[in-house]
């Protein structure tokens, strides 16, 4: 069972960023009223003026705003709102250019589900490779993102990719890169990747992370989802993922009803 007083790393972006800092490989700061005009200047400047810009307690995308504040107008803008409400400020990541292909308006995380069983061995139990629509630089399922199943042992992406209305897509409407089929480029890093983030909060029994690798073949977490909503996944399949949940922690039969 996870412990609510656990949450916290997971609720406040200030606190997972310190927890997994070594796994971020992206430059950040908190932008409070502590920060100085010059600390907060020498931050865009090593960001080269491109920062995403996150309230801390928030999920879903909800509120990120990616800024280029390239003037001093924005500068003071930003740093402005920043004397008033704390917010994260961090760099933009430069994504591998296989995944960031797909969809070349976002980056494009794997959404990776890590269970802990009752021995505290970590298992990655489902994936899916998260797009974004073309349109906007967030590939989050409720803004407009879409989500396509990848086998966890042979890293093939095994279904088409869905929106949230449930439209199907063959190819990304707005690159033309084949979704199914794909096979994604050192799979087995982004598994060995994820199953490592579960072990380092074994308490958490239950996490979506989002990660992608950069051009450098850094793997980066984006962040941890401790309650991560399962219709990104479930909706390609012709039932719930509770059965097959069970079925990996052994405490259940998988498909439902023992068929398969």
């Amino acid at each position: 069972i996870q412990r609510q007083e656990d949450w916290v790393v997971f609720q406040d972006k200030r606190e997972f960023y310190k927890a997994f800092s070594e796994h971020l490989h992206r430059d950040w700061m908190i932008l409070g009223p502590s920060v100085s005009w010059e600390e907060y200047l020498a931050f865009l400047a090593r960001c080269s003026y491109q920062v995403f810009v996150k309230i801390p307690e928030s999920g879903g995308g909800k509120g990120v705003r990616y800024m280029t504040p390239d003037t001093l107008e924005r500068q003071r803008e930003l740093f402005r709102a920043g004397q008033k409400e704390e917010y994260i400020l961090e760099g933009k990541l430069r994504q591998c250019e296989e995944i960031y292909s797909f969809a070349n308006a976002s980056v494009n995380t794997f959404r990776m589900i890590t269970l802990v069983d009752a021995k505290g061995q970590v298992h990655l139990a489902a994936a899916v490779l998260r797009m974004g629509s073309g349109q906007n630089p967030l590939d989050n399922f409720c803004m407009g993102g879409m989500s396509a199943v990848i086998d966890v042992d042979t890293g093939i992406i095994c279904s088409t990719a869905k929106d949230g209305d449930g439209k199907e897509y063959l190819c990304h409407p707005n690159t033309g890169k084949q979704i199914i089929g794909y096979r994604i480029p050192d799979w087995q890093g982004y598994k060995d990747f994820a199953v490592s983030l579960g072990k380092k909060y074994p308490q958490m029994r239950y996490v979506g992370w989002d990660i992608i690798k950069d051009i450098y073949g850094n793997y980066c977490v984006i962040e941890g989802n401790k309650d991560a909503g399962v219709e990104l996944i479930e909706c390609h399949f012709l039932w719930g993922l509770k059965p097959y949940y069970e079925a990996i922690l052994n405490v259940g039969e998988y498909p439902p009803g023992g068929d398969g």
